[in-house]
């Protein structure tokens, strides 16, 4: 059985050479995961976190 739910979030993945090694479009909840689970919660973190920073930044802009 497969399910998503939630917002989907764009990811490229690169080195820091900035080679591209791929790229996915996934629901905040999908399962089963369609990649490994640590790198699906670094992920998800990352792009929280980021939120929060923007998030921050427009309120002090303001």
């Amino acid at each position: 059985m497969k399910m998503e739910a939630g917002r989907p979030s764009y990811f490229v993945v690169k080195d820091t050479d900035g080679k591209r090694y791929g790229e996915y479009s996934l629901s905040s909840l999908t399962v089963p995961l369609p990649i490994n689970t640590n790198l699906w919660a670094y992920l998800v973190k990352k792009l929280s976190d980021e939120i929060a920073l923007v998030n921050r930044q427009q309120k002090v802009d303001n």
